[in-house]
């Protein structure tokens, strides 16, 4: 079968978790707004948001700089 957006949860360190919707938005767009949730929530500490995120600090850094985040 197929999955649908809706049927896709995304499990966020601390154990919440929250369905993804893709719906009108690209993945780059998804991962954009997550790093900035991510960077928001840790009060823009890149270590505890990479963290959060399971990524490295380094990797962190080249996507907020991506996306104009830094």
């Amino acid at each position: 079968g197929v999955i649908d957006a809706d049927q896709i949860l995304i499990q966020q360190a601390g154990g919440t978790s929250g369905a993804l919707s893709a719906a009108g938005h690209t993945l780059a767009e998804a991962e954009r707004s997550m790093i900035g949730q991510a960077l928001a929530r840790n009060d823009r500490n890149r270590k505890a948001a990479a963290q959060e995120l399971g990524i490295a600090r380094s990797t962190l850094h080249e996507k907020m700089k991506k996306y104009g985040l830094d």
